[in-house]
């Protein structure tokens, strides 16, 4: 039986952080590693216990050469592609546009892979040349690893989308939070608070999407919306601009009626001492 070729890895940074360390599965499929040095090199594969360090030579035995590194870091693990014609995937927590491009510009296919948690399994999402995504499909077969590909040009809606669940929900959350420990409540119940209160807003989302969203604008609520935000410009001027901002991006974003915030007093209150 003809044994397949293996799955090479150019590598730099932590490797600590690396999707592979989360993913044995699909480590197990790793043959030569290169990174700046044979040194290096050798840990990463005793990390990932799987691999062996290798001069750049060995990726030209390779199907698919696996390479984890930001585009910044390019500059240096490009000349130990030892010349390997065969597809690359970036893995990357992030799309880099910037590094796919300069890797295409060697003759090869490419593609993004980003490696996102699912409740059953793991799920890669691949973004990039149709080769490329092949032979990561293959790989990933091997790791038990379900794979989804994204529409054309669809890694910036992606992207988005894992920023606005991820990095802007923590403010958010903070905000929160803190107005709670302002009412006089403590740390420890102001976080319980929000927790339950996040938990049970995606429970509303999964059941039922949008109909889930308590809309400020319902009856009875603009009024005690505006008292909260006059209050907030008089005592906290910062968590009050975050508050306004977010609850009129988020009428705007559902088709409600804005007017109402920027005619309100405390509205034109606080934009007049933001101008002093």
């Amino acid at each position: 039986m003809k044994k397949s070729k293996p799955v090479g890895l150019l590598a730099a940074g932590r490797m600590t952080e690396s999707p592979l360390a989360r993913v044995p599965s699909l480590a197990r499929a790793l043959g030569p590693i290169v990174a700046v040095n044979k040194r290096l090199a050798s840990r990463y594969a005793n990390l990932l216990r799987a691999g062996w360090a290798s001069e750049p030579t060995g990726l030209l035995a390779c199907r698919l050469i696996v390479v984890q590194a930001k585009a910044e870091e390019w500059g240096v693990l490009s000349a130990r592609m030892g010349g390997a014609g065969c597809p690359v995937a970036i893995l990357a927590e992030e799309y880099g546009a910037a590094l796919q491009k300069r890797i295409r510009a060697l003759g090869v296919a490419v593609c993004t892979v980003v490696i996102s948690p699912a409740a059953a399994r793991p799920l890669m999402v691949l973004d990039g040349d149709a080769a490329a995504v092949r032979a990561v499909r293959i790989w990933a077969s091997g790791g038990g690893v379900r794979c989804v590909e994204l529409r054309p040009g669809g890694s910036v809606h992606y992207g988005a989308g894992i920023v606005l669940v991820s990095a802007l929900v923590t403010p958010l959350v903070d905000a929160a939070t803190r107005s709670l420990r302002a009412s006089g409540l403590s740390h420890v119940d102001s976080r319980q608070i929000v927790s339950r209160v996040l938990e049970g807003a995606l429970r509303s989302y999964d059941a039922h999407g949008r109909k889930g969203w308590p809309n400020p604008t319902a009856a009875g609520r603009v009024e005690a919306i505006s008292a909260q935000c006059e209050t907030l410009a008089a005592r906290d001027a910062k968590l009050e601009r975050l508050y306004a901002r977010v609850l009129g991006a988020c009428l705007e974003y559902y088709g409600q009626d804005t007017e109402w915030l920027d005619e309100s007093e405390w509205a034109t209150g606080a934009s007049n001492r933001k101008t002093k």
